[in-house]
């Protein structure tokens, strides 16, 4: 490792904002500043403990630079979060989240995470071993809205891009059979009866995941899903599809904005036009005002 990038990462860890890391250090003027990492995995800190990561991979880059994706989702996971609890991460990419989660929920408690793309299964794997975390259930697949197997679309240059919706017609993208999973029939198997906070980042399938989570949304109602809702070309906030769905499930809603130094949550009329932020919380209507006294 050059002295310029050992001396980048140990100046980027400590970046102070809530938001804005994944930008700046994936930005033209940093990239030019720092030298090209070849597709080697490499050990770095993160909220949840020693990571394996890809620093060629834009996601991988920004969580080798700065020790953390989203510290957004690292403080919503640390404030709702307790001892004992059950958490589940759909998405896990290479763990971040995932190992946050088995931090906070302790040897006592449990996280069900989802990945299926292999190369960021192989990475996650071993960061699950070398941090000892037994209260991690990895499941190698995807969720939807019915089991069966499906096509995987793996840019090279951006391995948590991977979707099942873009990407099918585009060069230098890799490709694999996965098997996808209902959240329902999963939460069966693994008997649980309480799940605490929900973490779902899919690539715009968002809404498919929640169709087959009837049991989550209807029977455990879990204090906080979160999600992102903003993919591309969506009609106003109130007329999509995974809106529509967890108001029929009676769930109101939270926008957690670009953050400095401070996180902040805003509720959100579902009737507005514009996107209110990046990722929504969904709360059930009975939980709403004592999450909210929590996140505040």
């Amino acid at each position: 490792m050059s002295f310029v990038t050992n001396f980048c990462a140990n100046v980027f860890r400590h970046y102070p904002l809530y938001s804005g890391n994944f930008k700046i250090i994936n930005s033209s003027q940093i990239s030019r500043l720092l030298p090209a990492m070849p597709p080697i995995p490499r050990w770095c800190p993160s909220p949840g403990g020693k990571l394996l990561v890809n620093p060629s991979d834009a996601i991988g880059r920004c969580v080798y630079f700065t020790g953390d994706y989203d510290k957004k989702l690292t403080w919503l996971c640390q404030t709702i979060l307790r001892e004992g609890d059950t958490a589940i991460d759909v998405g896990a990419n290479v763990g971040v989240v995932s190992l946050t989660m088995a931090s906070c929920v302790g040897s006592t408690g449990k996280v069900l995470a989802f990945e299926p793309n292999p190369r960021l299964l192989n990475l996650f794997k071993q960061s699950i071993v070398v941090n000892g975390y037994r209260n991690i259930h990895l499941h190698e697949c995807a969720v939807g809205a019915q089991p069966g197997v499906f096509q995987l679309n793996v840019p090279r240059t951006n391995w948590g891009q991977g979707s099942f919706k873009y990407h099918a017609d585009t060069a230098d993208t890799d490709r694999f059979d996965c098997r996808i999973a209902r959240l329902s029939d999963v939460i069966r198997d693994e008997r649980l009866e309480r799940v605490r906070l929900v973490k779902i980042d899919v690539e715009g399938l968002e809404f498919e995941v929640l169709l087959g989570a009837d049991l989550l949304l209807e029977t455990i109602r879990p204090d906080v899903i979160v999600l992102e809702t903003n993919e591309r070309n969506q009609p106003k906030f109130g007329e999509r599809d995974v809106v529509r769905l967890l108001q029929q499930y009676r769930y109101k809603f939270l926008s957690i904005p670009r953050s400095l130094f401070r996180v902040k949550v805003i509720p959100i009329d579902p009737r507005r036009v514009d996107d209110p932020s990046h990722d929504v919380l969904a709360i059930p209507f009975e939980k709403y005002e004592r999450v909210v006294r929590r996140l505040v």
